[in-house]
């Protein structure tokens, strides 16, 4: 080490020597590996011994069940969905067209009660002998 270099210009040289050093080690980790013999046949054999992992999933129904259900049965089922879709979608339109009327009626109130507020501010105005005609 240079005795006249900064304590920054040593620790570069710390930083720059484990990273070469780390880049050295994985460069020896990840080196190719061949792969003992027969290794190939034992994950053959174990893949024959082992039941795969569908097979130890439980199965709600088996595919001869699902091949005896007849075809109209899965068209009832799809048109019960599709009628139940339909019968929500008006629902939700039926809850809006109310919603909507009830602020109609909300609105024209409200523009009543601002008619009889004015009429009774013009009837006070004109009794001041205030005129509002232009």
């Amino acid at each position: 080490m240079n005795p006249h270099k900064s304590s920054d210009d040593r620790s570069d040289e710390t930083t720059t020597g484990d990273l070469v050093s780390l880049e050295r080690e994985l460069r020896r980790s990840l080196a190719p590996v061949d792969p003992p013999n027969g290794f190939a046949d034992q994950i053959i054999a174990r893949s024959r011994q082992e039941p795969s992992r569908a097979s130890r999933l439980p199965r709600l129904v088996s595919a001869s069940a699902l091949r005896r259900i007849p075809v109209w049965v899965g068209c009832a089922v799809a048109t019960t969905l599709f009628a139940a879709v339909l019968a929500g979608v008006r629902i939700r339109d039926l809850q809006q067209q109310r919603k909507a009327e009830e602020a109609r009626m909300q609105f024209e109130t409200a523009l009543q009660i601002t008619d009889r507020a004015l009429d009774h501010a013009r009837q006070h105005l004109q009794r001041a002998g205030i005129s509002l005609e232009q």
